[in-house]
């Protein structure tokens, strides 16, 4: 039920009305944007909604069998507001849309909801957009609890997994615990206070120096801090340059030559698409670092990224051999599937 404010409502009830479709975009990175159907610019709630950037929609629906509710928001592309790069780069995915209707002839009437959701797909062409607007009905088609699934349901470094993507900076004069072989969640891991390369496990528990040690960046190598035992071990977090543009999927960076990047998140530092994070589809020994999407913006030798690691999220092949980590391996590989099932059934002979 919907709740109209009196103002308006008087207005509504006179048969004739003065009324403009009010349409507020707020993306993911907290940016809020304003556009309307009406021929002038209009300022409600002190957020501006500009006519020069309008929309066309289509019409609005709602049905009583919890469907997902959706309509289409068609617009031009322009520069000023909303560019063919944003759109491209994702920017609008999943940004929340309140649709409303005002009188623009008495702003102070109020305004009342059409419809709340959020932007799903989003289609460009000719220099205009068509986003998909998914009401809210659309969250309750999600799945909720665990799959099961051959492969590990966790994501590399969240809560569940425990991996130290980005540990914290080694202290001095403070107390560190063994890192138990097979859980990344126990024990401490460091990094060194400029980074090389590595982190650093620590394999016999003590209180560290007065002063940082000379790190032995060797991996497997062993460092004596104080009373503590440092292990190295690869890091999963590094800094980038873009050395050579190999393709326009493709950059290379020579000291970045761990295939560990493949599946990882690569994500820009400088240049014309700072902020921006993209995955990464391969990575080889050369350092060239292979996107699954073109960059929405043009690259340039010299732009600056940070990478993380990736994880393909198998037993013995990541949690085992890369990270040391099969204690929090949250995949069922050991169930038989349906080839055992049907390999082992009975047949003729």
């Amino acid at each position: 039920m919907k709740t109209v404010p009196a103002g308006l409502q008087t207005h509504l009830d006179t048969g004739v009305t003065t009324l403009a479709t009010l349409w507020k975009v707020t993306r993911r990175d907290g940016t809020v944007m304003g556009f309307t159907d009406h021929d002038v610019d209009l300022v409600v709630g002190g957020v501006t909604y500009t006519a020069a950037t309008g929309y066309t929609r289509t019409a609005i629906q709602s049905s009583a069998d919890l469907a997902v509710d959706n309509l289409d928001l068609e617009g031009i592309i322009s520069s000023a507001a909303v560019t063919e790069q944003d759109l491209r780069a994702g920017l609008y995915y999943g940004a929340e849309v309140l649709v409303m209707a005002c009188n623009y002839a008495s702003i102070a009437s109020g305004t009342v909801t059409l419809r709340r959701g959020w932007i799903g797909q989003i289609t460009v062409r000719n220099g205009t957009y068509v986003a998909e607007l998914r009401g809210l009905t659309d969250r309750l088609q999600q799945t909720i609890g665990r799959v099961y699934g051959r492969d590990c349901g966790a994501d590399l470094g969240d809560t569940r997994c425990g991996v130290r993507i980005d540990p914290p900076t080694w202290q001095a004069s403070t107390a560190y615990t063994v890192r138990q072989t097979g859980d990344a969640k126990t024990g401490s891991v460091v990094k060194p206070t400029t980074a090389n390369g590595r982190y650093f496990r620590c394999s016999v528990a003590g209180t560290s120096g007065g002063t940082q040690p000379t790190w032995n960046t060797t991996l497997g190598g062993t460092t004596t801090d104080g009373g503590v035992t440092w292990v190295a071990i690869q890091a999963h977090k590094r800094t980038g340059l873009v050395e050579v543009i190999v393709d326009p999927h493709t950059v290379r960076d020579t000291t970045l030559t761990q295939q560990v990047w493949a599946g990882g998140l690569l994500t820009w530092v400088t240049g014309n698409n700072a902020g921006r994070a993209q995955e990464i589809k391969t990575a080889d020994a050369s350092g060239n670092l292979a996107l699954w999407e073109l960059p929405p913006n043009t690259v340039q030798v010299g732009d600056t990224f940070t990478v993380t690691a990736g994880c393909h999220k198998r037993r013995a092949e990541d949690c085992v051999t890369v990270y040391d980590n099969a204690y929090n391996y949250r995949g069922f590989d050991t169930i038989p599937g349906t080839d055992y099932l049907t390999g082992s059934y009975p047949d003729a002979t």
